[in-house]
């Protein structure tokens, strides 16, 4: 497991930016109540800086602003607050920079040069296509996301849900709000799918304008005909059947791989499925919209139920936690652990003790210049070889394609102590591996 901090930016930009059309609302950004909301939309900026930098501004900034400018009132921007919303950013924000800096001097380039320049313009890790944010967006918000189009269509026609339209419907405010969530979910969305390094979780704050419009559609299902009740909830149904197919495929395709998690991803499919049949029958004869609703939004609940249930089923997949238990009763007092040429960040967690990197810094390397680091880094294979034949304990962690070119630095002593998918664990003592670690010079499974 692993602490990401996406969903908490994508918490402060959502309240940041509803901060914001608060303070659009108001009779202006120089009344009270406009001050007030625009003030605490700078704040919660703040905070979303302070959880995962100056993106939070940049996106709450950009939302806002291009949306002040497509609705004509790029003048009230003059009247904002600003003096007072850089006051109140910058004393939220700037005192954690600040100290961080002087604790660590390359701390400032390293967080706001490479972690947001160079990664966003040239980094290749989780390198995806400008695609992959329009499956995580349809697949994320599924089903729900099969509404977000009647919601648009009534947030044009800008009349309420009762069917009647008033005078009050005809203005432009739901049209205004429509362009804002668009513009919210357009930016966030085009921003991220630039560069090529992306994980499903950068989209998060562009969900809820899509969560918005889903939910005003849904408000709409009561006066919709009962033939277009037929029509989407039958979509919703067929579009489910075809997916639970597609995964049974794929699982039969690739079996010796998602053995551990297949009876999971049949399972939350098979919920997903009933639950939109179970909402077609119900909405069939055009009544019980609740139900119906309900039906499906229990058949999502079950689903992400059973698929936090596969997440910990495939742990094993990608976690070196049993790795980590093989090799702790050797890491005795003033026994260096070490990783070759790589960082396995779960190893320190699971085992408590420092991991040592040889030949390798990677986004450490800003933070290996100071005393404190020292015990962090191996720089090359000589001095491995030094601490590996002297008389002080060692566990290295390698990959088992290098294990080869580390038989002359390394000599002959040493045991293989255990191993887990491409990693061994090898002990600079010679001692009886357990029993576990005889398969580990074996090749790996699939």
């Amino acid at each position: 497991r692993f602490a990401t901090l996406d969903p908490a930016l994508a918490c402060f930009v959502t309240a940041a930016l509803g901060g914001f059309w608060a303070a659009a609302r108001a009779p202006g950004f120089d009344s009270a109540a406009g001050r007030r909301w625009f003030l605490l939309s700078a704040a919660l900026a703040a905070a979303g800086t302070l959880t995962k930098g100056p993106v939070a501004l940049v996106l709450t900034g950009a939302v806002g602003f291009a949306w002040m400018l497509a609705q004509r009132r790029a003048r009230e921007m003059l009247r904002m607050p600003w003096l007072r919303a850089v006051a109140i950013y910058a004393a939220i924000s700037a005192p954690w920079f600040v100290l961080a800096a002087r604790r660590n001097p390359e701390f400032l380039r390293f967080f706001f040069i490479h972690e947001h320049v160079e990664r966003y313009l040239s980094n290749a890790e989780h390198g995806w296509g400008p695609y992959f944010f329009v499956v995580v967006a349809i697949a994320g918000t599924w089903p729900w996301i099969c509404f977000v189009p009647m919601g648009i269509r009534e947030l044009i026609r800008a009349r309420g849900c009762d069917g009647e339209t008033s005078q009050s419907e005809r203005s432009p405010d739901a049209r205004g709000a429509l362009a804002f969530a668009l513009w919210w979910f357009g930016i966030i969305f085009v921003f991220f799918s630039i560069p090529r390094s992306k994980l499903g979780s950068y989209i998060l704050p562009a969900i809820p304008p899509l969560a918005i419009m889903a939910g005003y559609a849904l408000s709409c299902l009561p006066r919709l005909e009962v033939s277009g009740l037929r029509k989407l909830f039958s979509t919703i149904a067929l579009l489910n059947l075809a997916a639970t197919a597609a995964v049974v495929v794929a699982l039969a395709y690739f079996a010796s791989q998602t053995e551990p998690v297949a009876g999971d991803a049949l399972a939350a499919m098979a919920a997903l499925t009933a639950g939109s049949l179970v909402c077609l029958a119900v909405a069939w004869r055009g009544r019980n919209i609740v139900i119906a609703t309900i039906a499906l939004a229990l058949g999502v609940v079950v689903a992400l139920g059973v698929m936090a249930k596969a997440r910990m089923d495939a742990q094993p997949l990608g976690s070196y936690r049993e790795l980590a238990r093989a090799i702790t009763p050797y890491l005795g007092p003033g026994c260096r652990m070490a990783s070759y040429r790589h960082f396995v960040q779960s190893l320190p967690f699971y085992t408590g003790h420092r991991e040592a990197l040889v030949g390798y810094r990677g986004e450490l390397a800003p933070f290996g210049l100071g005393d404190d680091a020292r015990e962090s880094f191996i720089a090359t294979d000589a001095e491995l070889a030094q601490l590996w034949r002297g008389p002080g304990c060692a566990i290295l962690i390698v990959n088992r394609d290098d294990l080869q070119h580390l038989r002359a630095p390394l000599g002959p002593t040493g045991a293989i102590v255990g191993c887990e998918g491409k990693k061994l664990a090898l002990y600079n003592h010679a001692v009886a591996p357990p029993a576990s670690a005889r398969l580990c010079t074996a090749p790996p499974g699939p």
